[in-house]
Parts: C-alpha cells; sequence; structure tokens
C-alpha cells in the first residue's frame, strides 16, 4: 500500500514537482525530461481516475491501519472512520465547486 501511496502521492503533486525531484535523485544518470515525463504518464495511468480522492483514502485507511495496530478499542476504529468519511465528503464537495 505504501507503493501504491507514493505513486499516487506523485501524480497528485504535479508533473513539475515530479521533474525537479526525479531530476535531483538520478542527476547522477543525466536521464532526459522526455523519459521523466514519459515516467510521470505512466504514473498518471496507474494512478487511475480522480487520484486526489484515492490519495486521501489511502493516508485515511493507513491512519486507521496504524491506529488499529496499537488500540483495539471500538471508539477509535468509529471515530477514525467519521474522519475519513468528513475527509472525502470535503473533497468530493470542493472538487463539485470547482465545476
Amino acid at each position: 500500500m505504501k507503493a501504491r501511496l507514493d505513486h499516487v502521492g506523485i501524480v497528485v503533486d504535479g508533473i513539475d514537482k515530479w521533474l525537479r525531484t526525479a531530476g535531483t535523485v538520478w542527476r547522477g544518470l543525466l536521464i532526459d525530461k522526455e523519459i521523466l515525463t514519459s515516467i510521470y504518464r505512466y504514473f498518471v495511468l496507474q494512478a487511475g481516475p480522480n487520484p486526489a480522492e484515492q490519495l486521501l483514502i489511502l493516508h485515511g485507511s493507513m491512519e486507521l491501519e496504524k491506529r488499529e495496530s496499537w488500540d483495539k478499542r471500538k471508539n477509535t476504529r468509529e471515530l477514525m472512520q467519521q474522519v475519513q468519511r468528513k475527509s472525502l465528503a470535503d473533497l468530493r464537495h470542493a472538487m463539485k465547486r470547482k465545476h
């Protein structure tokens, strides 16, 4: 799930940040900007529709898994699920306002 979170995060951050980050990390390899752009496009295809919503879901899922690993109380799980539902509702509302 961590790799999926990283890929969707790259797509949500945008191509400009990807080019800066990848260019810095791989600067010794002298990778052409066209190749980095192709890699980014591949990440976009892998991310699928609505990557911002997926990112929120993944963050919520990971947070919920972390909480459940140390706290088995039913109230904690329910609270985290409520927080996740509210975050998704807020994101959907914001996206509707954009369109």
